[in-house]
């Protein structure tokens, strides 16, 4: 096909030194970027006859190649980012999943359950905060521990009332009590 181009070159300028040159120059292109180039440079001629000469054609050539090069270097970016961007969603995904609740998030979570109206809310609220507790209770050697963090950071919230305060360590402390064998044995019908 290179062999196709240096004859295209030498048919246009026959008897001058610019096809050598031509030659010279046409090898750091891409091959398919001379193939559309030719083409181009065909019907362009057909057009208009008095742009037939080679730096008309390396014109095109070079324009058609700077398309070529800026569309590999695009679909590379794509590539690379969205492979980047994949890797950190998986990444903050995995996080999410191996980070255990914080003491603050289970508290939040019962101060949300105090100020909603609606009752299944605040079971459901609730049911949340007691599944993070039990969580955090398998991390902590001795739950003194656990329960004087939950008081520290219980204190830290100034926009409660005592009373809310109160409600929300009866459930803290509700939350540290084994399950008797009455509530968690299921019935059977």
């Amino acid at each position: 096909m290179l062999n196709v181009s240096f004859s295209v070159l030498n048919d246009w300028n026959q008897g001058l030194d610019e096809p050598k040159n031509g030659e010279r120059v046409i090898k750091s292109y891409g091959l398919k970027c001379i193939v559309s180039a030719e083409e181009a440079f065909v019907e362009s001629v057909q057009r208009k006859a008095e742009g037939k000469n080679l730096s008309y054609f390396f014109g095109i050539l070079r324009n058609i190649q700077r398309e070529s090069d800026d569309e590999v270097y695009r679909e590379y970016c794509r590539q690379r980012y969205n492979e980047e961007a994949m890797r950190k969603l998986k990444s903050q995904h995995e996080e999410c999943r191996q980070e255990k609740p914080a003491v603050e998030e289970v508290l939040k979570m019962l101060v949300l359950g105090t100020k909603v109206k609606f009752r299944y809310l605040k079971e459901a609220a609730e049911n949340k905060a007691r599944e993070w507790t039990e969580e955090l209770m398998k991390t902590y050697k001795h739950q003194g521990a656990l329960k004087k963090r939950f008081v520290e950071a219980l204190g830290g919230f100034t926009e409660l009332s005592l009373e809310q305060k109160h409600r929300i360590w009866g459930l803290v402390e509700q939350f540290f009590e084994p399950k008797t064998t009455v509530e968690s044995v299921t019935r059977i019908s």
